[in-house]
């Protein structure tokens, strides 16, 4: 997730992406790391997002990519993500099934 000295990464379990009804979150935890490292959680509803899309970091890892409206791109790196994608496709998010690589 981007930060204030650039982007901060995080591995399991140590980030989460969670859908709970029109909502999504995109958190570091336990939460007391997102503040050490200020980091800018993601929580959005569909309308914020530009779009969501699978994402293939340096190294070809699997993700999702979240780009909210006027703002730098989101990764969560897993390797399910075609589920995760799926997921949010029936529920309603804007979904692109065009694969991008990762930008900073």
């Amino acid at each position: 997730m981007p930060g204030p000295v650039g982007r901060i990464n995080a591995t399991m379990p140590l980030a989460v992406l969670e859908l709970d009804g029109s909502s999504l979150a995109l958190r570091m935890r336990p939460r007391f790391l997102e503040r050490l490292f200020a980091g800018d959680p993601l929580v959005v509803q569909p309308a914020d997002l530009e779009a969501v899309f699978p994402a293939t970091g340096m190294l070809r890892s699997p993700g999702v990519g979240l780009r909210p409206h006027g703002r730098h791109v989101y990764y969560f790196w897993t390797r399910q993500r075609e589920s995760v994608l799926t997921a949010l496709a029936a529920a309603g998010w804007p979904v692109s099934w065009e694969e991008r690589r990762f930008t900073r």
